[in-house]
């Protein structure tokens, strides 16, 4: 799963600029399973680029290349969650 959460840090970083192990540590599990297997919070963006958490949310989703482990990416608010292939996972192990 890790290796997992390095390809979307690196995505996010592709589209942000920002330090990727930043990224990583702010890619968190989302609370409950049907918001997604990892979870990025929009939050600190707000604060370098002076939009909206919600809109940056959903730039970054129409914006970034998904990790061939990933099967969709969907905006809750100010997250981008992102949902794991489980036959991909499998296959990790």
């Amino acid at each position: 799963m890790q290796e997992i959460k390095k390809k979307i840090a690196k995505a996010i970083v592709l589209k942000t600029g920002l330090d990727t192990a930043i990224i990583e540590k702010l890619i968190e599990t989302p609370p409950g399973k049907d918001l997604g297997d990892f979870s990025f919070p929009c939050f600190p963006l707000s604060k370098t680029t002076g939009k909206a958490p919600e809109m940056i949310a959903a730039e970054l989703k129409a914006d970034i290349t998904k990790p061939d482990e990933i099967i969709q990416i969907e905006t809750a608010g100010a997250y981008l969650n992102f949902y794991c292939d489980r036959a991909a996972l499998l296959s990790l192990f």
